[in-house]
């Protein structure tokens, strides 16, 4: 005996090929339970009316049954029977078509007339709690990104601060000279030690915008820079006068011509 499975507003129905009633299990009679439900299927679980009505089959054990879903074929298969997959099959699409004397049949209609509204009301509160949870999960993915940001933030800040610290007990006075934290790590990478920032490494610094940590500087940094670096040198006797006067005056270039090119393409008000 073949029996085809059928999923409605209104239970789950076992009928035979010509579409005679076999067995019936019918949903909850609250429209909420209902939508619980169907969410359920949604989300690739069994309803509750079709393991109820499977026990049935199991009973009946017939040689072949026919289902509209792979989750319901698996769920006979556990229990040994034998089920294929027919998606909108003729047996089903015609038990759908009274659906509505179904509804009446099983309570949840008072009369034809109200089964649509029944349905439209089941459908309308599926749909809005389908977007509600798929909002939940995009909002959820957004807050994580958000997370993500701030993890990364906070790592950065940490590594750096313990750069400062580090190579504060080599050059304290580039911490105070140098707030800002992307400059601060470009010109410990780059320029090295305190001993290296000669006059060949900071003209390689200035030569493009993009790697010219200095050339970003205002005029007063630069200027307070320079004067401790060539301080610090003579004091060393590592570098004569002249090698850092020049450093000065290339440092002082830079900045007065990114002050002018600001000026020039600053809008007039």
């Amino acid at each position: 005996m073949k029996v085809y499975v059928v999923d409605t507003l209104a239970g789950s129905y076992a009928v035979d090929e010509s579409g005679k009633e076999l067995a019936f299990e019918p949903m909850p009679k609250s429209k909420n339970e209902i939508v619980e439900e169907a969410m359920k299927a949604y989300r690739g679980e069994p309803l509750q009316s079709f393991a109820r009505l499977a026990e049935k089959l199991k009973v009946m054990n017939p040689e072949l049954v026919v289902v509209e879903d792979d989750v319901e074929a698996k769920y006979l298969g556990q229990m040994g029977l034998k089920a294929v997959v027919e998606e909108g099959n003729a047996v089903a699409v015609s038990l759908r078509s009274r659906l509505a004397q179904e509804l009446v049949r099983a309570e949840l209609a008072k009369d034809v007339s109200e089964a649509p509204s029944f349905e439209f009301e089941v459908a309308y509160e599926f749909t809005r709690r389908g977007l509600m949870g798929a909002a939940k999960k995009r909002d959820l993915l957004l807050a994580h990104a958000i997370r993500t940001v701030d993890d990364i933030d906070k790592t950065l800040n940490l590594f750096v601060n313990r750069l400062r610290e580090w190579y504060s007990v080599h050059f304290p006075e580039l911490n105070d000279l140098v707030d800002d934290h992307r400059l601060f790590v470009t010109i410990v990478s780059q320029v090295g030690t305190r001993d290296e920032m000669d006059l060949i490494r900071s003209s390689m610094l200035c030569d493009s915008p993009v790697s010219s940590p200095f050339c970003s500087l205002s005029l007063k940094t630069n200027l307070t820079l320079c004067l401790h670096l060539i301080t610090h040198q003579l004091n060393h006797s590592s570098t004569n006068l002249t090698t850092e006067s020049s450093f000065l005056i290339i440092l002082l270039h830079n900045s007065y011509e990114a002050s002018l090119l600001s000026r020039l393409n600053k809008p007039n008000l």
